[in-house]
C-alpha cells in the first residue's frame, strides 16, 4: 500500500519542479489548487486506511509527513503567486 502512496507524492513534487517552467500564473495558480485538493484527499485516504487497519501507523506516518511537506509546497507557491 505504501508503495503507489509514495509514488503519488513523488509525482507531486515532480509537477512543481515543472510548474517553474510555465508561464501562465493563472494557470500554475489553478494547477496548484487542484494539485493541494488531492493531496487533501490523499491525506483523508490515508487517515482512514491507518483507522480501519489496513496500514500500521509506522507505515503510514512517513507518507503523510511526506504528504504534509509537499502541501507546505504548494501553499507557500500560491502564495507567493498571489502576491506577485
Amino acid at each position: 500500500m505504501v508503495l503507489p502512496v509514495k509514488f503519488a507524492v513523488h509525482l507531486y513534487q515532480y509537477q512543481l519542479i515543472l510548474l517553474r517552467d510555465m508561464d501562465v500564473l493563472a494557470g500554475k495558480s489553478r494547477y496548484l489548487q487542484i494539485a493541494l485538493g488531492s493531496l487533501r484527499e490523499l491525506d483523508t485516504h490515508l487517515v482512514i486506511s491507518e483507522k480501519v487497519g489496513l496500514g500500521t501507523h509506522e507505515q503510514i506516518s512517513p507518507v503523510v509527513k511526506d504528504v504534509d511537506e509537499v502541501t507546505r509546497l504548494i501553499v507557500s507557491t500560491i502564495n507567493k503567486l498571489q502576491a506577485e
